[in-house]
């Protein structure tokens, strides 16, 4: 992306799995990490996403 010159952010969330934002998932869901991924989206897309 970089090479691109594409605006992006990229954050890994340790032992968070595939689905870790679905809090109908107990087995998947992580509360901080989900909630520290909604907050970057959305302040991501309002400034990437902007007409």
């Amino acid at each position: 992306m970089a090479d691109y010159k594409k605006d992006f952010e990229m954050r890994a969330y340790p032992f968070a799995p595939h689905a870790f934002f679905n809090d109908a998932n107990p087995t998947a869901y992580r509360k901080e990490a989900a909630a520290d991924a909604w907050d970057r989206v959305c302040r991501f897309h309002p400034r990437t996403l902007a007409a």
